[in-house]
């Protein structure tokens, strides 16, 4: 009776296996064939920290949407696929619109960026790119779903409810990442492709499709040669430049003008996602206290990138004591060239004359950023 058991057991997993077996040789017959592949996808990137049950408040969401089309292609030995990704979203620190179309065809990659802030095309040879590199121009886009797929490792688990579709639910590990992909039963396309890059961080990325559809060529319309633009790149701000009179305020609503002090200034630039300017935080408090004490130097703690509502619940949850000033103009076009003349790193210190002349940058923290500071200033204003 165990022996019948055992073998009946074998069976069964063996059919099991055998079933799992021919649903992917199903799928993969459903996207890989002749036709050009077209689909939306949402991409949502969860970083941060977390404990088992939920994520912190300091957890960054990123949010981007977009399209993609792919077609096998026997020919081309080194991807195997041509295809064109549009990816578009809201920068989550400048909040300002960005969209990339990325274009891989007869053996060049085509990039193109087009933001308020920059607006370039950069196009090279394939065997310029690693092919690492190539795999992670398509992170998440269907050829991850055909790879997992092909895969001996993965496994099929129980079948689930995701949004509002019955799906079958695929899983392994590839190069150390937890790979889950959803199919939908109804269709046998995919719906969601969750990968953990981390666990403890934590860093997920989830990939959700949808409006799967055929054609007969690709689109390349959005990579005309008449669109291919190079937007000259402002100068960032260096010593002996004069600050332009900004438009700023402060958490409270009060405008912060940088002409009415006739004092010197230190100038600290930082933002909220920056591990050091985190550090940071201690030594600036300190240095804030000390020389706004003084009657000649003026202490100005500044957060160029960070919109108002972020900066006040990072306020919050930091503990930050000093007042600290933004950049509140209502205009992007203002915003944009804040951006810009002060991209030079965070944190960084701008030790200011009277005139509002730099004299000096310091960047980067360490922890005798204080003295560092101290000395500079003695140099120009003892």
């Amino acid at each position: 009776m165990q022996r019948i058991s055992f073998f009946l057991l074998l069976f069964v997993n063996f059919s099991h296996l055998h079933a799992s077996e021919h649903l992917k040789v199903k799928i993969l017959r459903k996207l890989e064939n002749d036709k050009v592949v077209n689909y939306t996808v949402n991409k949502l990137i969860i970083q941060g920290n977390s404990t088992k049950t939920e994520f912190s408040k300091d957890t960054l969401f990123i949010n981007s949407y977009g399209s993609a089309s792919f077609r096998k292609n026997t020919e081309d030995s080194v991807w195997g696929y041509d295809f064109v990704a549009t990816d578009s979203l809201i920068h989550p620190y400048f909040k300002l619109p960005q969209k990339t179309t990325k274009v891989y065809k007869n053996g060049k990659l085509l990039t193109a960026m087009v933001s308020p802030k920059q607006n370039r095309y950069i196009e090279k040879g394939i065997r310029e790119l690693k092919p690492e590199e190539l795999e992670l121009t398509a992170k998440g886009q269907l050829t991850d779903c055909i790879a997992i797929l092909k895969d001996p490792k993965t496994v099929q688990l129980t079948d689930t409810l995701l949004n509002k579709s019955v799906c079958y639910h695929f899983k392994t590990i590839h190069n150390g990442l937890t790979n889950s992909l959803y199919i939908a039963k109804k269709t046998l396309f995919p719906v969601m492709l969750r990968i953990t890059t981390n666990t403890f961080q934590p860093f997920i990325e989830e990939y959700s499709y949808s409006h799967f559809n055929y054609s007969t060529v690709l689109n390349y319309s959005e990579l005309s040669k008449s669109s291919r633009q190079t937007t000259p790149v402002k100068a960032v701000v260096k010593e002996n430049d004069i600050l332009p009179d900004w438009e700023l305020s402060d958490l409270q609503g009060n405008n912060y003008s940088l002409n009415n002090s006739e004092k010197y200034k230190i100038i600290y630039l930082s933002m909220i996602h920056c591990g050091p300017c985190q550090e940071a935080i201690p030594y600036i408090e300190k240095m804030y206290d000390e020389y706004n004490k003084t009657d000649s130097i003026e202490f100005v703690v500044f957060y160029p990138v960070d919109d108002k509502e972020s900066l006040i619940r990072y306020v919050q949850r930091k503990n930050i004591k000093p007042n600290l000033v933004y950049n509140s103009s209502a205009k992007q076009e203002k915003r944009i060239e804040i951006f810009g003349y002060l991209n030079i790193g965070y944190p960084t210190f701008l030790i200011v004359d009277k005139e509002n002349r730099v004299r000096h940058i310091i960047s980067g923290f360490s922890k005798n950023i204080e003295l560092r500071v101290k000395k500079t200033v003695s140099k120009f204003w003892n």
